[in-house]
């Protein structure tokens, strides 16, 4: 998987908002390298469409935003 995130040019997401805990746990330092390379544009971005269905999924999606994802 993280091969797959380091050769990307572009990544859209349609899940259930486990998933976005799920990569914010394990992946999120390499979701912000390629953010990095978004702005040097290198890479397409990344794209989320999910529910959000309390508060604390609301917080998650802050700490993405709070990186430009």
């Amino acid at each position: 998987m993280t091969d797959f995130y380091k050769t990307s040019d572009e990544i859209k997401f349609c899940s259930q908002v486990g998933s976005l805990k799920l990569i914010y746990s394990n992946f999120f330092k390499i979701n912000k390298k390629i953010h990095d390379r978004y702005r040097k544009g290198s890479h397409k971005g990344i794209r989320w469409i999910t529910s959000l269905n309390k508060k604390d999924d609301i917080e998650l999606v802050k700490k993405y935003n709070d990186v430009g994802i």
